[in-house]
């Protein structure tokens, strides 16, 4: 049945040849429930292999093994670092995180940067997750030449890491009439976004806190 989903499958997509029968027979081994039988060109392909990625964020990792470099599973909107931004994006509200390491090497510069945003912008998800994914982006972009989007992102979310990091301290000794890692609500203008410069950011957050009256001596004397 196998054997018959992967020539049908091929004959869909346009026939690229042993490459495509083999990523597909990959794809099948990194998630058996994958459905190649039901398949109605690439769109289809693209909706069941996301669908597995989804299931099963483990999978991810073989599953982009088996895309990579077959151009026809890429234009029907299945690439390595869609996958990856795909998966990493459940990883980091899930209990654990520990996945996402063997998934950002497979981000382009763009998703890395969408990623980061979205981790370092929701409230609902601690800080130590927040430097976690942090972290990670930061040690996978060290030894590359850096987007210039991801750059951008890399420097705000270290700097409002930092900032938001200073304002726990200081609620937690002070209480405040909170429970002890109780999260500390910020104004809502503290946001990373990349299309910015830190600088102009920078100056955003510091016209947000000053407005709210909480503007810490050490933020305005300059922050990294």
């Amino acid at each position: 049945a196998l054997t018959s989903a992967l020539g049908s499958m091929h004959r869909e997509l346009g026939g690229a040849g042993a490459a495509l029968t083999s990523a597909l027979g990959c794809m099948h081994r990194a998630c058996p429930t994958l459905d190649l039988a039901a398949g109605q060109g690439g769109a289809r392909l693209a909706e069941e292999v996301l669908r597995c990625a989804d299931a099963d964020p483990t999978a991810v990792p073989r599953l982009i093994q088996a895309v990579a470099g077959v151009d026809v599973l890429r234009e029907a909107g299945v690439s390595p670092s869609s996958l990856a931004l795909r998966a990493a994006r459940r990883l980091a509200r899930g209990e654990a995180a520990d996945g996402i390491a063997a998934l950002v090497p497979w981000l382009l510069p763009a998703d890395s940067a969408e990623l980061l945003a979205e981790v370092v912008n929701d409230p609902t998800l601690p800080l130590s997750r927040q430097m976690e994914v942090l972290h990670l982006l930061r040690r996978s972009s060290a030894t590359a030449s850096v987007h210039t989007r991801l750059r951008a992102a890399l420097a705000q979310a270290e700097a409002l890491t930092m900032l938001r990091s200073a304002f726990s301290a200081v609620a937690r000794e002070e209480r405040r009439g909170r429970e002890a890692g109780e999260a500390l609500v910020l104004p809502a203008e503290l946001r990373l976004d990349a299309s910015m410069a830190v600088e102009a950011a920078r100056t955003a957050w510091l016209r947000a806190l000053a407005s709210a009256g909480a503007a810490p001596g050490w933020f305005l004397e300059g922050s990294p």
